[in-house]
């Protein structure tokens, strides 16, 4: 593909190619992505382990839930 007469240069398709890129950009990727994929896994565990030890706990200390308006 060549640039109109005048502009005193040319474009090669080839220096648009995205496969160089994709390459250029994979580590930097990689190395940010990993350890937030990790901190996602993490608070996901956080969660999880919340939301079965504190109804567990609560069972411990004997609070019941109470149905219907609070006395006083």
């Amino acid at each position: 593909m060549a640039l109109p007469s005048g502009s005193g240069g040319s474009l090669d398709l080839g220096t648009l190619s995205f496969g160089a890129s994709l390459g250029l950009w994979s580590v930097p990727a990689a190395a940010i992505g990993g350890p937030g994929l990790l901190v996602v896994l993490w608070v996901a565990l956080q969660t999880a382990g919340g939301m079965a030890w504190l109804p567990g706990r609560r069972w411990m200390l004997g609070e019941e839930r109470r149905r219907g308006p609070r006395p006083g």
